[in-house]
Parts: structure tokens; sequence; C-alpha cells
């Protein structure tokens, strides 16, 4: 009974709760959510600014708590380590969602851009679309990343892993194979 008091007094303490924790103690994992979750999800929501994202966060840097508890030493403080976790997750995740923002706002704007175009104008991009897939892969690439991805010749040329003579030469080809295929008639 006194043991399991001690325990109890060990866990309650930051340095005793990380000790519990890095002994795989489950006590542990919901002493440091209720003692910590609060806090957690506040400074996640400020980072992030979006309620359901902070809420990820935090349940990820609880289980990255857990597993990443046996990985400190008795040196380490529990509340600027947690923090440290829940930041750099919150980065992580900050940068994932601006990013998907981006593409889906992309995608939205190009969706629009084509329902306003021309009968004209979707045939020629059908007809580009079908000439690019009769070029050879190497071919296909160059352009891709030369014309739709807006690559250097040196970017395009460290990209595919060939000299730069290559690129400019492969480019060159491509696009009078591309002339030749558009061709009308």
């Amino acid at each position: 009974m006194i043991g399991q008091q001690a325990n109890k007094a060990a866990a309650q303490e930051p340095s005793g709760l990380l000790a519990h924790l890095r002994a795989r103690d489950l006590a542990a994992l919901d002493r440091l959510t209720l003692d910590y979750g609060g806090a957690l999800s506040r400074a996640a929501y400020l980072l992030i600014g979006d309620a359901h994202l902070a809420a990820d966060v935090v349940q990820e840097t609880l289980i990255a708590a857990w597993d990443g508890a046996g990985r400190t030493n008795e040196r380490t403080e529990l509340r600027p380590w947690l923090f440290g976790i829940l930041f750099n997750l919150g980065r992580k995740q900050l940068r994932s969602f601006t990013r998907r923002r981006r593409r889906e706002e992309t995608a939205s704007l190009r969706a629009a851009s084509v329902s306003e175009r021309s009968d004209g104008e979707d045939d020629r991009i059908e007809q580009l679309r079908h000439a690019l897939q009769q070029l050879d892969e190497d071919e296909r690439q160059l352009i891709v990343l030369r014309f739709e991805q807006d690559f250097s010749v040196a970017q395009a040329a460290q990209a595919l892993g060939v000299p730069e003579g290559t690129v400019k030469s492969r480019t060159f080809s491509a696009i009078e194979k591309l002339r030749r295929l558009m061709k009308p008639g």
C-alpha cells in the first residue's frame, strides 16, 4: 500500500511522471493527458488556428510522448520536452495543411478556368495531351519539367541525372515532334 502511494506521488511530479512514462505505465499516460491536455490544446490552437487540427496535434503529441519517453534520460524536463514535441508536430501539420489548402485552391481555379474555355480550346488541349502521350518517356519528362513545372535547363538536368546538353537537345527534339504531331491536316 505504501509503495502504491509513493508511485502515485511520484507520478504526480513532472519528473516522476516522465519516469513512469519511461516504464510504460498506462496510469502515467492518463495523468499526462489530464495534467497537460488542456495546456497542450490551447497552445496547439494558438499555433495552428484550427480546433480540429489542434486536437489531432495534441493526440499525436501524447502518442509521441508515450512512444518517445523511453529515449529520454533522467535530466529531461517533462514540460519543455512535451511542448517541444507539440511544436514540432504542429509546424509539420501546419505545413501539410497549408500545402493541401493551396493544392485544393489551385485545383478549384483550374476547374473553373477549364469550364470557362471555349470548345476550340478544349479540343486543342486534348490534341496536346494526345501528342504528349506519343512522345517517349524521356521527352515527356522533359516537357513536363521545362514547361509545366518551369524548371531551368540546369534544374531539369539535375532532376533527371543527365548533362545540360542532353536536356537541351532532347527538349528541342520533343518540341519538334510535338509541332509535327499537332500540325493540322
